[in-house]
């Protein structure tokens, strides 16, 4: 059974994960954001009211002044995390990865890599938008994350549940900081001011900006070119 929640319930510490563009598109972003559940309650009404959003915050509906002060709210809440994994079709493991895999496979690999260095003992479960896929395939997704994640990690598993996004203000933190990176590796007026907005919360150490790895699925040549690349 494939579980929803809403914002409504309190579960402490949380992932929440949301994703802009996909496999059909050149280039595939995935974020997970990290935060107590009441703070990022709170961060995201101080978002709304800065950037004048009344309902659910859509990261590609949003103008560049509302998304830098969204921005500017997310630096006055340090303790909230994230992480972007990104795949295009120019990049080497995310070539591969959009013409090999099926992207309900892809998607589940970007959820997991994008939670993976935000996930600790503290964490009590993962909140991934609903993903547009049909239930059953939903079912072996979420079963997958909370499996590969706890293995990766060596710490013990937590729950993995859909969210309904208007209702998770974590997933609409996790949906700008996407589109944000989806935005800055686009050929648009927007992606200057979008890549140093994402340099600035890197370099406060609040967003991290990394490419798919794909560590377990990818093919012996590519680890082999990536070390020579590394060499």
């Amino acid at each position: 059974m494939v579980r929803l929640i809403s914002g409504r319930r309190r579960f402490g510490m949380q992932i929440c994960c949301d994703e802009s563009g996909g496999k059909e598109k050149n280039s595939f972003i995935v974020s997970a954001v990290r935060g107590d559940a009441g703070e990022i309650v709170r961060a995201v009404k101080k978002m709304k009211r800065a950037a004048r959003i009344n309902g659910e915050m859509h990261g590609f509906q949003l103008e560049m002044w509302q998304i830098e002060r969204i921005f500017g709210v997310l630096g006055n809440h340090p303790e909230a995390l994230a992480v972007s994994v990104a795949c295009g079709r120019e990049d080497l493991v995310g070539g591969f990865a959009m013409g090999a895999l099926e992207e309900p496979d892809l998607w589940g690999e970007m959820v997991t890599e994008s939670c993976l260095p935000l996930y600790d003992a503290r964490v009590r479960i993962i909140v991934p938008d609903r993903p547009r896929y049909k239930a059953s395939v939903c079912e072996v997704i979420q079963a997958r994350i909370a499996v590969d994640i706890a293995r990766r990690t060596g710490l013990p598993p937590v729950p993995v549940s859909w969210a309904d996004s208007q209702r998770s203000p974590g997933v609409q933190i996790a949906d700008v900081i996407s589109n944000t990176v989806w935005r800055s590796r686009q050929n648009v007026p927007e992606a200057p001011r979008c890549r140093q907005l994402l340099e600035e919360a890197q370099a406060r150490g609040q967003v991290t900006v990394r490419l798919l790895e794909l560590v377990e699925r990818r093919p012996e040549w590519i680890g082999q070119i990536l070390a020579m690349q590394e060499g």
